[in-house]
């Protein structure tokens, strides 16, 4: 099975993450991204496995030990023509806990690691797929958007592939 894993979005900052992604698609024509994936910030990029449980095991834990912190996603920001997203600005004690994330995850000794996973750009897609024929005009209309919300890292969630869809396997709150 396919996995990876995310911070979830929630309450009003997911809401607007959704109004927003639904007006890029109503207006533009391209993917639907909440039909596919929920509201996220990718933690770990996809992986293969039929050992999931080694995961839950080792984000239970994790999620025992670590407190909740302050991050905040504020404007708009692009990845080539390609993805366009929400940076994701964490504070000191975000970049603490995503940190001591990757070295926990790490200990899992099959699970592969990509440059993404090293590098950590967070971020929140709003658009992809499909979207470079239309860049300009989308790029153009979040630029009279406003997105800037306060939020706490307070969960780690496993979602899962099913069919053309993520959906959440498993959510794990920090304390």
């Amino acid at each position: 099975m396919k996995y990876f894993i995310a911070y979830l979005l929630s309450g009003e900052v997911k809401t607007a993450h959704e109004a927003l992604t639904n007006e890029i698609t109503d207006r533009f024509g391209v993917f639907r991204l909440n039909d596919h994936i929920p509201p996220h910030v990718t933690l770990k990029s996809p992986f293969e496995t039929d050992h999931i449980d080694d995961v839950e095991k080792t984000l239970s834990s994790f999620a025992d030990h670590y407190p909740r912190a302050e991050m905040r996603l504020w404007g708009f920001g692009a990845f080539g023509r390609e993805v366009l997203y929400i940076p994701v600005l964490a504070s000191q004690e975000a970049r603490s806990t995503i940190h001591h994330f990757t070295k926990v995850l790490r200990t899992i000794q099959w699970m592969q690691f990509e440059e993404f996973d090293i590098e950590k750009k967070l971020h929140a897609t709003v658009a992809h797929r499909g979207i470079e024929e239309k860049f300009d005009e989308i790029w153009n209309f979040l630029s009279t958007q406003k997105f800037e919300f306060s939020v706490e890292l307070d969960n780690v969630s496993i979602l899962k592939k099913e069919r053309d869809r993520w959906a959440v396997h498993q959510t794990y709150p920090l304390v």
